[in-house]
């Protein structure tokens, strides 16, 4: 029974290295205290850091659409007319036409028509003009005529776009030009009677009381001893507000008849722009 005890107590002692044993000052059985020689061989363990996750940029589409073309157009204009008022023969005049788009969608103007006498555009856009919602377009029209006339011009400006409601819209135009005119004084001029071989003068003035200038480049006689009546040089330009005087001279040469003469005073298109009546007696 002794030497049982004492084998026992040999294999505690024995395998007695092997157990845990509390490190001085521990109250835990179960700590212990780990050899430093053995950590050398522990390999170093190293961890990865990625930084922060950043997504993919991608690639920017090489034919975005237009903004806005999520939506309908909605053509808008400043005026649905333009007037020039009275405009010089021979001088251009100028409006400008605002078109917008008040739409969602991108406007685009496939057509762009002047009609009418005079009536131009200037520096005509290349088409098709595409407006943003939001944005304007200027469009600049012209009115120019070389002889003015009685009777008002007229013309149209066509526009097509893409817009559903409206596609085409026109923009009316008008314009006076009115002719040029002078005004003699006196209109009519009485010679008497004038002896054969004689002659005898008079003046007239040719007053300009428009807006515009008037050219007195020709005259036209007409009626009884048309060929003794002459005039002087005549005015040629005639500004608004000018003066100029205008002689006319009767020659008498062995007729024995009266003398009843309408002189029209031309411009440069062969267009009366005033007349003067002349009247007297040759005795021969």
């Amino acid at each position: 029974m002794q030497k049982m005890c004492l084998s026992t107590l040999g294999l505690l002692v024995l395998f007695g290295c092997g157990l845990p044993t509390a490190p001085p000052g521990s109250d835990d059985p179960a700590a212990s205290t780990a050899d430093p020689t053995l950590l050398d061989d522990v390999p170093a363990v190293h961890h990865f850091n990625p930084g922060p996750i950043v997504p993919p940029v991608p690639s920017p589409d090489p034919n975005p659409p237009p903004p806005g073309d999520d939506g309908d157009p909605n053509i808008t204009l400043s005026e649905q007319g333009i007037y020039f008022g009275q405009v010089c023969p021979g001088v251009q005049a100028q409006r400008t036409l605002t078109v917008g788009n008040a739409g969602s969608g991108t406007l685009s103007i496939t057509a762009l028509d002047v009609s009418g006498e005079g009536f131009s555009l200037v520096d005509r856009p290349e088409l098709p003009v595409r407006i943003r919602p939001g944005r304007t377009l200027a469009l600049v029209l012209a009115f120019r005529v070389a002889a003015g006339s009685l009777l008002p011009f007229d013309g149209n400006l066509a526009i097509s776009s893409n817009d559903p409601d409206e596609p085409n819209v026109n923009v009316l135009l008008s314009a006076l030009s009115l002719p040029a005119t002078v005004v003699a004084n006196p209109r009519q001029i009485h010679f008497g009677r004038v002896e054969s071989g004689g002659t005898r003068t008079r003046t007239v003035t040719i007053s300009n009381n428009g807006r515009c200038p008037c050219y007195v480049v020709g005259s036209r006689l007409s009626g009884t001893l048309s060929r003794n009546v002459s005039l002087g040089p005549l005015p040629g330009r005639v500004d608004p507000g000018e003066t100029t005087p205008l002689s006319i001279r009767l020659s008498c040469f062995g007729e024995d008849s009266e003398v009843d003469v309408l002189v029209r005073l031309l411009d440069r298109s062969g267009r009366s722009v005033s007349s003067i009546y002349v009247t007297g007696f040759c005795n021969d």
